[in-house]
C-alpha cells in the first residue's frame, strides 16, 4: 500500500479508463465488502462465481449487520454463500467493516473499498475511501471486479490550529457537521486534511469520519499530509480554540451544540462504542482508572475488533475500565440495543451507530468523545472533562 492520497488520486488511481463518461467511471477496488440483509440477499439471487471471476480471497463476507439484531439468523446465511462463493467469513464478533479491512491488509492509506451494506458504515480513518454500491453493482463486481459510479463532489475540509486538553476527532467531526446543517453534504465526498487531522492519531480520523456523517455525505476520507487540489468547494477551519461538542437527539431530529450547552443532563446508560478504536479506550481509561462508575449508570464497552479488544487487554486498559464497573461486549456488537425504549433515560454514546439506533428508537441519546462519555460514567451526568484532561 502506498501513502495517503487525495480522494481524486485514489479515483484516477482505480478508474478502469482515464475520462469519466457523463460523470461516471467505471472504478477497480482494492476489495469488495459485503455485509447485512441487502448483501446477503443480493448474493443469494446471484450464480455460482464462474471461471475467471475475480479473486474471492479479496471479497469480505461480513455475517452481522452491527443494528443491534438479526446477526445469529444472518450469520447461517452468510455461512452458506461464503461457501458457495469462496469468499472470507467474517463472524459478526470479529468486528465491523473498516477496522477489519485494514487489519487484514485489505485496506488503507490510498486503497479503495467497494461496500454494500458494509457493519460498521463507510467511515473509514485509514485513508482508505469505502465506495457505497448498490446491489445492482454485484454481477460486474462478481464477474469482472469492477463497477460503475457515479463520482461525487469532493469538498475539501482544512482543519488548523492545535486542539486543545480533552478535543478530539470526534469534537471536529461533530463541529463540521453542525457547519454544514443535517443532510448538508448529502450526495458529497468529504475530504479532511490540515494539521489537526496530521496531529491525530488514526483513532482521531475513526472519530472525524463517524461524527461527520450526521450531516450526510456519501464518503468520509481522511488524507493528512496531502495538499488540498482537484476539489468542487473548499472549506477551511481554524480548531484551536475548539470546544468540547455534543450532538442531542431523540426520533428523527439532532442538534450539535458545546457540550457546555448540556452539562448536568442525567444519563443512565453510556456506551464507549459501538466500534470503540483503541484510542477511545485508552482515552475513557485514563479518565476513569482508580475511579468507580456511578451507582445508577450501566457502562458498556464495545471494542471495533478483536484485534483492539486485545491491544486493549494487553495495555490493561480493559482491565481499568472492567474495574470501575465496566461490561464488555463482543466485538463492534449492539446486543443491549433491543432493551432501548423511550423513557426508559438518556444514553451518552462515542459512536454514531449507536446514535442512530437510540434515536430509532425514540430513545435521548448524547454523542461525545470517549473523555465526555467516561466523565459522565462516573457523574451520572453531562459534564466537562476538561480539567481532568488537563492534568492527564
Amino acid at each position: 500500500m502506498g501513502g495517503y492520497r487525495t480522494a481524486r488520486e485514489i479515483i484516477e488511481g482505480h478508474a478502469v479508463s482515464a475520462a469519466e463518461r457523463d460523470g461516471r467511471v467505471t472504478l477497480e477496488p482494492d476489495v469488495v465488502a459485503l455485509g447485512g440483509e441487502e448483501a446477503i440477499a443480493a448474493l443469494e439471487r446471484e450464480e455460482a462465481p464462474r471461471e475467471g471471476a475475480p479473486d474471492a480471497a479479496r471479497v469480505m463476507l461480513f455475517a452481522g449487520d452491527c443494528r443491534g439484531g438479526g446477526s445469529a439468523r444472518l450469520a447461517v446465511r452468510a455461512r452458506l454463500q461464503a461457501t458457495t462463493f469462496g469468499f472470507q467469513l467474517v463472524h459478526p464478533a470479529a468486528g465491523c467493516g473498516p477496522p477489519v479491512l485494514t487489519e487484514r491488509g485489505l485496506a488503507g492509506p490510498g486503497t479503495l473499498t467497494a461496500a454494500l451494506g458494509l457493519p460498521g458504515g463507510e467511515a473509514c480513518g485509514d485513508g482508505s475511501l469505502a465506495w457505497p454500491v448498490g446491489p445492482e453493482c454485484l454481477p460486474d463486481l462478481l464477474e469482472r471486479g469492477v463497477f460503475e459510479a457515479e463520482v461525487p463532489d469532493v469538498h475539501r475540509v482544512e482543519c488548523g490550529g492545535e486542539l486543545g486538553p480533552g478535543v478530539n476527532g470526534v469534537d471536529v467531526g461533530l463541529y463540521v457537521a453542525a457547519q454544514f446543517g443535517a443532510g448538508g453534504a448529502r450526495g458529497a465526498l468529504l475530504e479532511f486534511g490540515g494539521a489537526v487531522v496530521e496531529a491525530v492519531c488514526t483513532g482521531g480520523h475513526s472519530g472525524i469520519a463517524d461524527a461527520v456523517n450526521l450531516c450526510g455525505p456519501v464518503m468520509v476520507l481522511c488524507a493528512p499530509g496531502t495538499r488540498p487540489a482537484a476539489y468542487d468547494a473548499y472549506y477551511e477551519y481554524d480548531f484551536t480554540n475548539l470546544v468540547l461538542q455534543c450532538a442531542a437527539g431523540s426520533d428523527s431530529r439532532s442538534d450539535i451544540a458545546p457540550l457546555a450547552e448540556v452539562t448536568g443532563s442525567h444519563v443512565h446508560r453510556v456506551v464507549v462504542g459501538p466500534a470503540a478504536s483503541a484510542a477511545d479506550i485508552r482515552d475513557a481509561a485514563r479518565f476513569m482508572r482508580g475511579k468507580r462508575v456511578h451507582p445508577d449508570v450501566q457502562l458498556w464497552v464495545s471494542p471495533a475488533s478483536r484485534q483492539v479488544h486485545f491491544e486493549a487487554l494487553a495495555r490493561e486498559d480493559l482491565t481499568a475500565l472492567i474495574d470501575a464497573g465496566a461490561s464488555v461486549l463482543p466485538s463492534c456488537t449492539l446486543p443491549w440495543a433491543e432493551e432501548l425504549a423511550s423513557g426508559d433515560g438518556a444514553v451518552a454514546v462515542t459512536g454514531a451507530c449507536a446514535f442512530e439506533v437510540c434515536r430509532e428508537r425514540g430513545v435521548e441519546a448524547y454523542y461525545v468523545n470517549a473523555y465526555a462519555a467516561a466523565a459522565a460514567a462516573l457523574a451520572g451526568e453531562l459534564c466537562d472533562p476538561t480539567p481532568v484532561c488537563e492534568k492527564l
